[in-house]
């Protein structure tokens, strides 16, 4: 073989074997997946932002407080920070939606009729994101599916990050590959009788708090604990939140008999989001 096709040929191979280390890296190191999500999440924002500062003009803004709607007309101008998207509208008033508050929302565009004088209908197409409702013209109907859709992607990252699901996934193979498994200490059984006993009392906001101490105490020691959180917090129509803490649980139990129904629960959480 010519020395130039030798060469190509090595550099060719260096270049897979160093692409394949990479990718081995990120499969088994959280710390660079989620650094990757991290950039993926950067470039998520700001396409969001661009949309948004390209169709101010089409959107109209909503606050909503209690049973009382205001409308904060067209924004002047937004904004893209750390902790959220600012809209500055006309007025001095101001609309923020805060990522941190994304975890359980539900992303659903619906349709508004209205009749004006001249009789003929006029649709909005709306977007509720807790109490900021996005606004546009039935024409306009793709750009709010486009942004619904940059939210969606936003949610799901920060999903990960929060519930910190790529360190929980090693942890989890981790354990299952031990011989001898954590074990459940008398402290994590008084938990486990709290919230068994919340729960019971339908108390599921302090039935979480508990179980949130029982993980805190071991992740992996008590895996039901992610099964039980997850109805919880399913209970408390907080469904994305259920969604990722039952994920845990079949990560820690793939094999086990309550794994078809996990599975069964994450497909009914996930239509219901989606509907």
């Amino acid at each position: 073989m010519p020395m130039f096709f030798s060469s190509l040929l090595l550099t060719l191979l260096t270049c897979s074997f160093k692409l394949q280390a990479q990718d081995s890296l990120a499969t088994f190191n959280p710390v660079l997946k989620d650094s990757l999500l991290k950039e993926e999440l950067l470039q998520v924002k700001n396409q969001l932002y661009h949309l948004l500062l390209q169709e101010k003009q089409s959107i109209e803004i909503n606050f909503q407080s209690g049973e009382y709607n205001y409308n904060f007309g067209n924004p002047i101008n937004v904004y893209l920070a750390t902790g959220g998207l600012n809209f500055i509208c006309p007025e001095n008033r101001t609309a923020e939606i805060r990522f941190s508050d994304m975890t359980d929302y539900k992303f659903k565009i619906y349709r508004i009729e209205n009749n004006i004088q001249s009789g003929r209908n006029n649709s909005e197409q709306k977007l509720k994101m807790g109490n900021i409702i996005l606004s546009v013209g039935g024409e306009r109907q793709s750009v709010l599916k486009t942004i619904a859709s940059h939210l969606i992607k936003i949610q799901k990252i920060l999903n990960e990050l929060y519930f910190k699901m790529n360190t929980f996934r090693q942890m989890a193979m981790i354990t299952n590959a031990l011989s001898n498994k954590p074990y459940i200490t008398e402290e994590m059984r008084q938990y486990i009788i709290q919230a068994e006993t919340y729960t019971k009392l339908y108390e599921y906001e302090r039935a979480i708090q508990i179980n949130d101490q029982l993980i805190a105490t071991h992740p992996t020691a008590y895996s039901d604990v992610y099964y039980n959180i997850a109805i919880l917090l399913a209970e408390t129509n907080k469904l994305h939140s259920a969604i990722c803490n039952m994920k845990k649980f079949l990560l820690l139990n793939p094999t086990s008999e309550d794994a078809q129904l996990a599975k069964t629960k994450i497909t009914e959480w996930e239509l219901i989001l989606n509907n």
